[in-house]
């Protein structure tokens, strides 16, 4: 993954870096420090705080290649745990405690708005339940293997992932173990993500389903791994959050 010159900027005078972890962006921190020169900022894994036992595995699909041979795919611990307000809660809490430290002057005022955002936390779970409670459709199609946390928090059932290794289309043989699952499952909601509109695999599984007589659609969810500088308020979170739900909610019957 390619270092912006501002990114670099900003890294130079960073006194604490707050990454993901789970073996998803350390090389990307590490090469964003180099770059910075910087020696004075503590490097915080978010994914630390969060109990091991509430850690999930990536899921191992199988996929099938041109003459019909499988290859595992082994993912290792999900990294995704930002998407369920569950575990999010952790990451909150583990960045006021480094904030106090960083700024101990403020620590009051860090441990407040620590609160106050644990409770936004609660109402965004308890506010997604309902909308999803009384939904008799509880599986979909997963774009990534990135929404296993967000399901289990809102009781929505993965039940296959269109690009078992992010930016590889899926083979011939895995879109054909898809629109069979689909079938068989009465699976008919395809989650796709806005950062990738026009993946020809997603689009080719939809039409599949539609010539046999399946009423699939699409539902946007996204993973909110990536986004634009102006976008990142302090409401990104619960309003992206809210979306996916509202999204899911309209197309689940």
């Amino acid at each position: 993954e390619s270092i912006r010159e501002e990114q670099v900027k900003l890294a130079r005078n960073a006194d604490v870096f707050f990454i993901n972890g789970l073996s998803l962006d350390e090389e990307i921190a590490k090469k964003l420090k180099g770059a910075a020169g910087s020696k004075k900022w503590n490097l915080v894994e978010l994914g630390e705080a969060i109990d091991p036992k509430l850690l999930l595995k990536g899921e191992c699909h199988h996929d099938h290649d041109a003459k019909g041979k499988e290859h595992d795919h082994d993912h290792g611990t999900d990294p995704h745990v930002w998407l369920c307000p569950k575990r999010a809660k952790s990451l909150v809490e583990a960045i006021a405690a480094e904030m106090k430290k960083v700024d101990a002057a403020n620590a009051a005022k860090y441990a407040e708005r620590g609160k106050e955002y644990l409770a936004k936390l609660d109402a965004l779970i308890a506010v997604g339940q309902a909308k999803l409670a009384h939904k008799t459709e509880k599986s979909i199609i997963s774009f990534h293997d990135s929404f296993q946390y967000f399901a289990e928090t809102f009781g929505i059932k993965i039940a296959d992932v269109i690009e078992v290794d992010p930016g590889v289309e899926p083979s011939e043989g895995k879109m054909n173990e898809i629109v069979e699952k689909c079938l068989k499952e009465k699976v008919r909601v395809i989650a796709v993500e806005p950062q990738f509109p026009s993946r020809n695999g997603a689009k080719a599984i939809l039409q599949r389903l539609k010539a046999k007589g399946l009423d699939a659609e699409f539902v946007e969810l996204d993973p909110m791994e990536t986004c634009e500088p102006g976008e990142l308020t302090p409401e990104f979170y619960i309003k992206k959050s809210t979306e996916n739900l509202d999204h899911l909610a309209k197309v689940l019957k």
